[in-house]
């Protein structure tokens, strides 16, 4: 399955020594295997004059403008968005130095008031599920493509007390899994995975939709006025399967969980775990001026917001005359394997490290702190390689004239 993405942090109130410092050094090594890693291809000359023309061509409406640059008193549009260029003074007493301060969304943010209604309306899932069911009409009748498929919307609420309809649609639940989550939010914030029962209880299912009504983000962000002025909702929806099930070669060639040994004469001491395969498989689309710039397929992070490059392809859409088997497809991290093994050994001992500083505190269960989570395992260059045929064989192509299609209908 495939979703289009248009352009909390956890605190431990608890000893941050041990429980900190592995998480410093993960980073660090983060840090390094990104600067490791492959680079990301220049533009030609041809390319460059392509985007160039995309740019004063498309035109989008008034809601999509920004008609000022300046955000932290800083005017970015003449400024670089590169923090190794900023100024001391420019930092002195503002965002700027606050760790993914990034300007160009932070002026974007400041740029949308609640009065702009079309920026109110991609920021409400309810709202985008029925303009994107509005647009796969004319993008079958007119580009003579396959209908965009989403999943349906079970059902839409915006309020937990309508007992009448929710006693229905516990009944029309039974036997099959299902999501419940906010329409209002993102980054999964108030969304509860029931499984499949042969009953689904009312009181249960009132339950998890107030829960997802009154949910509220804890951003590192202020949201912006569009944002905040998004009606609270909530979405039932059938749950996706993974992209595993069913797929005996993707089982075979991409494992559940990598191990992980000091070298052969020790054995296996653990295990780190490719925790995508048991999620839908998530393409990410970005459209600049009408034309798809990246593809990105997203595995997720790993529970606290961190790391999601892990699972990270990029494709990179060519000219038309190339097919799209042949696309570019590139991981951000470090490409070696024997480099991501011994990555995935340090951050295994930071875990360990972290289990022990957990179980050694009982007062972080009591305050309700979770466990650490395993860290995530890097994907290894024949993971990548069938990963990277499966999706541009059998999505690439259509996910990006669909999202074209879409987002130059909203602009």
């Amino acid at each position: 399955m495939w979703s289009v993405a248009f352009v909390g942090a956890v605190g431990l109130a608890a000893s941050p020594g041990a429980l900190g410092s592995a998480r410093r050094g993960a980073l660090a090594v983060r840090g390094l295997a990104r600067r490791a890693g492959e680079k990301s291809p220049s533009l030609t000359e041809g390319q460059i004059a392509a985007w160039a023309q995309a740019a004063t061509t498309f035109g989008t409406n008034t809601d999509f403008e920004i008609p000022d640059w300046t955000c932290e008193g800083v005017n970015w549009f003449e400024t670089s968005w590169d923090s190794d260029d900023w100024t001391d003074d420019m930092k002195k007493g503002t965002r700027l130095e606050s760790e993914g301060f990034v300007p160009l969304m932070s002026v974007i943010r400041s740029q949308s008031p609640a009065d702009k209604i079309s920026l109110v309306a991609v920021e409400d899932k309810a709202l985008m599920h029925g303009a994107v069911d509005a647009i796969s009409k004319s993008y079958v009748a007119y580009a003579g493509g396959q209908p965009i498929q989403q999943l349906p919307n079970l059902g839409v609420f915006s309020s937990a007390n309508d007992h009448a309809a929710i006693e229905k649609l516990a009944s029309e639940l039974q036997g099959m899994a299902f999501v419940v989550k906010p329409s209002h939010l993102g980054a999964s914030v108030g969304v509860s995975v029931v499984p499949a029962s042969p009953g689904v209880d009312p009181m249960l299912l009132r339950a998890k939709i107030a829960e997802a009504l009154h949910a509220s983000a804890d951003m590192e962000y202020t949201p912006s006025a569009a944002e905040n002025a998004v009606r609270p909702g909530v979405l039932v929806q059938p749950l996706y399967p993974s992209f595993q099930d069913g797929n005996q070669e993707s089982q075979e060639k991409v494992p559940a969980q990598h191990t992980v040994s000091f070298d052969e004469s020790t054995g296996v001491i653990g295990t780190v775990p490719l925790t995508f395969v048991k999620r839908p498989l998530e393409l990410r689309v970005q459209v600049m001026w009408g034309r798809v710039y990246m593809i990105t397929m997203y595995g997720g992070g790993t529970g606290d917001g961190e790391a999601p490059e892990h699972f990270q392809l990029l494709i990179t859409p060519e000219e038309a005359e190339v097919d799209a088997t042949q696309w570019t497809c590139r991981y951000p991290l470090h490409p070696v394997d024997q480099f991501q093994e011994l990555l995935e050994l340090r951050f295994f001992l930071e875990y360990h490290q972290d289990l022990h500083v957990y179980a050694s505190q009982p007062q972080l269960r009591k305050m309700g702190v979770p466990p650490p989570e395993a860290p995530p395992a890097f994907l290894r260059g024949s993971e990548r390689a069938f990963l990277c045929d499966y999706v541009r064989k059998n999505f690439a192509k259509d996910v990006a004239a669909q999202a074209q299609h879409v987002a130059t209908k909203l602009a």
